[in-house]
Parts: C-alpha cells; sequence; structure tokens
C-alpha cells in the first residue's frame, strides 16, 4: 500500500469498519498527472452481510431536538461551514479546494426543500420541536424494519443522497449506501455529517467499492425490501441483464414488481433547460446561463446533474445573447480551463454528440480546449450548437455533459 495516503473506511452503524478480507482500491486524480487521491475498501458481500447485520440490530429512533428534519438541517449547516475537511472531495472533483465552496452554493436550501417535501406524508418537521419521522412505520413483510440498498450517481452530489435516503429514514426504514467509487468522498461525508447531526446508527451504513458486485447481490437476492439506483444508462442496462439471467421481471424507468419484497427502481442524472426572455439584459443572462451550463464550480464543467443543457431563446434577444455567450467563453478562464472529465465513457459520448449534431444540421458556434484529459487518459473536447431544433436528436440528450444546445423560441 503506498504510503502518505489516507486510508477510508466503511461507515456501518456508526463505526468505521475496514473491508473483512482487507481488500483497497487506490481512486486516481483527476486528469493525466498527480498522485492518487486516496485509498478507499474493496468491500464485498461479507461486508454487506455485515453491515445488514449490524443494523438490523439496532434501534433506528431519531435525536431530538427536530426529529429527521432538524437532522437533516444540522448536516447541511455543517457541511455547507465546512464541505471538504481534508481536501479530499475537490481533489475527487478536479477543483481547487478554494472552488469548492461555490460548488455547494444553496446547499442547505436544497436539502431543506427535499425534506419538506416529505413533511406532509411522513410527520417529518423541519426546526424546532416536530416528531420522530424516522420511527413511524418502515415495518417490512417480516415485520421488522425495512431496509434498502442506495446507490447515487456522483454528479447529484448530497442532493441526490438526500433525495434517495429521506423518504427511506422517514418511513423508519435502514439503508445501505454504496458509495460511487468516480467520488466516494461523497457518501462518507454525508454520512458522517448525519451522524454528528443526530441520526441514529442503526439507519445508515456506507459500503465502497470499485465494481458492481454489491449491486448485484441486492438485485438478485431477497435481503432487501428495496434497491434505488441512480446512475447512467449502462449500469440500468447491466441490471436488467443480472434480472433477467435470474427470471425477474422486466427493469426499466421506475419500480419493477418482483415475486418478492424487493422492489428496484432505477433513474439516471439529467441535465435541465433555461430560457432567455425578449428583455433580459443579454450579458447578465449570459453570464447566469454559462455558470449553470459550464462553470467549472457550478456545474463541474458541464458534468453535474441538473446542469443546463438547452437554451430556449427569444427570436429577438437570440442574436444578443449569443454574442455575448461567445464573448464570455472565449475570455474567461473558467471556460477556457475546463475540469477533467469524471466518468471515463464521456468523452465518447461528447464525440458522438458533436457527430449527431452537425449529422441534423445544428451550427457548431464553440468548441472547447482540443484536449480535456478525462480520467482514463483519454481526451475530448466539449461543445456549443446553434440552430437546434427540438425535433432533432441533440436536442433529446439528456445526460450530463458539457453540451450546450441553442434553440430559438418556437423553432
Amino acid at each position: 500500500m503506498p504510503l502518505g495516503l489516507r486510508e477510508h473506511t466503511n461507515w456501518i452503524a456508526g463505526e468505521r469498519r475496514p473491508a473483512v478480507r482487507g481488500g483497497h482500491f487506490e481512486l486516481p486524480r483527476p486528469g493525466p498527472e498527480g498522485p492518487p487521491v486516496g485509498i478507499w475498501p474493496r468491500s464485498t458481500r461479507d461486508d454487506l452481510e455485515l453491515a445488514v447485520g449490524a443494523l438490523s440490530r439496532r434501534p433506528a429512533v431519531p435525536s431530538e431536538p427536530g426529529g429527521l428534519g432538524g437532522v437533516l438541517e444540522r448536516a447541511a449547516a455543517a457541511l455547507a461551514r465546512d464541505p471538504d475537511p481534508d481536501g479530499t472531495l475537490a481533489a475527487s472533483l478536479g477543483l481547487e479546494p478554494r472552488e469548492l465552496a461555490r460548488t455547494f452554493d444553496g446547499l442547505e436550501g436544497e436539502l431543506a426543500d427535499v425534506c419538506d417535501a416529505w413533511a406532509p406524508l411522513r410527520g417529518v418537521q423541519r426546526g424546532a420541536g416536530g416528531g420522530a419521522g424516522c420511527a413511524s412505520g418502515g415495518a417490512d413483510s417480516r415485520g421488522g424494519r425495512a431496509l434498502a440498498l442506495v446507490r447515487v450517481h456522483w454528479s447529484e452530489l448530497y442532493a441526490g443522497l438526500a433525495r434517495e435516503l429521506v423518504p427511506l429514514f422517514a418511513a423508519g426504514a435502514s439503508a445501505v449506501v454504496l458509495s460511487d467509487p468516480t467520488v466516494p468522498e461523497l457518501a462518507e461525508l454525508f454520512a458522517g455529517a448525519l451522524a454528528t447531526a443526530g441520526l441514529p446508527a442503526a439507519a445508515l451504513a456506507v459500503l465502497h467499492a470499485d465494481h458492481d458486485e454489491l449491486v448485484r447481490a441486492a438485485v438478485d437476492g431477497d435481503t432487501f425490501d428495496s434497491v434505488r439506483l441512480v446512475g447512467l444508462e449502462p449500469l440500468g442496462a447491466r441490471v436488467e441483464r443480472w434480472r433477467a439471467a435470474g427470471g425477474g421481471a422486466h427493469f426499466g424507468a421506475g419500480v419493477v414488481a418482483r415475486e418478492r419484497a424487493t422492489r428496484v427502481e432505477f433513474r439516471a442524472p439529467g441535465s435541465s433547460t433555461a430560457r432567455v426572455r425578449r428583455d433580459d439584459d443579454p450579458r447578465a443572462r449570459a453570464h447566469e446561463v454559462l455558470r449553470a451550463a459550464l462553470g467549472r464550480a457550478a456545474s463541474l464543467s458541464g458534468q453535474r446533474a441538473g446542469q443546463i443543457g438547452r437554451v430556449v431563446c427569444h427570436p429577438r434577444a437570440f442574436s444578443a445573447f449569443t454574442g455575448e455567450l461567445l464573448r464570455i467563453l472565449r475570455s474567461e478562464r473558467e471556460y477556457r480551463e475546463p475540469l477533467p472529465f469524471l466518468d471515463p465513457d464521456l468523452a465518447g459520448h461528447v464525440r458522438r454528440a458533436r457527430e449527431l449534431g452537425l449529422d441534423e444540421g445544428a451550427t457548431l458556434i464553440h468548441e472547447g480546449p482540443d484536449e480535456v484529459a478525462c480520467a482514463s487518459g483519454s481526451a475530448a473536447g466539449w461543445i456549443v450548437f446553434t440552430n437546434v431544433e427540438p425535433h432533432m436528436r441533440i436536442a433529446s440528450l439528456t445526460r450530463p455533459a458539457p453540451l450546450l444546445s441553442l434553440m430559438r423560441e418556437g423553432g
């Protein structure tokens, strides 16, 4: 094991644990150079079994004050104050440490919105007072506490983890979280913040691994009442093959019914659409759009879930807005020095999107640096198209990527 690298551990019912068999993997630093970011456990089914056993033996009762809502509120505040205690998260994302705080602007509001969305249904209350949201319901078919396995794509950051976990905790269920091996520190820091804020130890375990073995074990087995996956389409295709090989029902978007208790849910992270109105200030709006589409900190250079992938612009504002957008792209460092690609297959996706746009008649008006190193060492550019029509396939691409399509309103 290399000297000087921090060795991370699993988080099981409030305790830090190494992998049962002692395996580990090194996380490469994004880009072509630099030492690994750190070392994480390569968990196996033994670790999964250990986590399940530890969660089932302890009561899952939320701490006061504020029940589950209070826990989320305190955890969000702590993460917003110090989102990266030792610099590992910034290094995993390819950001400079000073940039990371801007990535999590609005984090407290995002997590509060997730919690509030479940308050009317589950009795989750935010702030002082409030009930024990974690303790109500959540029973499985055997009369014990329900148990879920969760894996969330790194691009959804803390908000994605909260969207999957809050409904489970609100129903009294416990969860085993499998970190995304691209940025495993996200799940680790989130678990630590929740524990410090008062989440019961028996509500959560976090396991690290650089393989799909544990996802497959959960999908194929009957230990878990639900499996909640957020990932790219290749993960969905793999799960569908596993289920087909095991004789399960067809897998696709949404909930899949099975003869046994386990339910499998899958969704893919997506991009968003922005609008430019006739009376908008073209320069100010171009800055706003670009930060949310290709900004290093705000959108992780187009790789963050929810980044702007399409712009629908009023015809009278189209020319001025496009001119300002191009001026900013060519002049500001944030867009001349984008982050490395974190997902190894993103370079291929961007190249295919470029070919698709040109084949369909869209106009390529800006292309990023000739070489943007990705984790696998390959290279690609990032692209801005104009004259995109709503019926074009390029307009329907929703995977978060450094791709921006400009469309005229009413086109």
